[in-house]
């Protein structure tokens, strides 16, 4: 008997537990809610609300999404077993009917109507400096059907993923998307959520 408590202990730990953690920046500088940030010369971007989830690879257990909130440092960190992360939940969760913790719908990130979770919300201003001109956006990505599916594996993220918005906001603003107001599975949320 106490051989296999021996053998228990020995297998358990080989999953090794570590802090992972999220990192928000504009380009080369802490990246702040609520404020106009510079994306070029004649370009700002204002984000009032961005969120998104994140989980350990291959892993469909509900208790390993992490629910990520720009507006609370609170969520940008967590214990777990160390693992490359992906950004977005999975179809076998999505249709497992949970609606606890992280995936409570009232979190905001929940389709009733479409039945799945989003994977990132994130809304706010676009501001053209030379003209004084304002473009609100809201991006609703999500999908976890194909070819929509918005889940991305982020190489390299093994205990810190680093979110530089600044690229991102660079990327959505040079595409051929001018899509402002994105609430559904589609081309134009998969193009922005990638």
């Amino acid at each position: 008997m106490s051989y296999f408590f021996v053998v228990l202990f020995a297998l358990s730990g080989l999953v090794t537990f570590a802090q992972q953690q999220v990192h928000f920046s504009w380009k080369e500088k802490p990246f702040v809610l609520n404020e106009p940030l510079y994306l070029n010369d004649s370009t700002t971007i204002q984000v009032e609300q961005f969120k998104f989830y994140v989980q350990r690879l291959n892993d469909d257990k509900p208790n390993s999404i992490h629910l990520i909130d720009a507006a609370d440092d609170a969520t940008w960190q967590w214990i777990s077993p160390a693992a490359p992360m992906q950004v977005g939940i999975q179809a076998a969760i999505q249709t497992a009917g949970v609606f606890t913790g992280d995936l409570d719908p009232i979190n905001g990130m929940y389709w009733a109507w479409n039945t799945g979770f989003i994977s990132v919300k994130c809304m706010g201003v676009v501001m053209n400096v030379k003209s004084g001109t304002q473009q609100k956006f809201e991006y609703h990505l999500g999908g976890y059907q194909a070819p929509f599916a918005c889940i991305k594996t982020i190489p390299g993220s093994g205990l810190r993923l680093n979110c530089n918005l600044s690229l991102w906001f660079a990327s959505i603003l040079n595409s051929d998307t001018s899509e402002w107001l994105i609430m559904q599975p589609g081309k134009a949320s998969l193009a922005i959520f990638e």
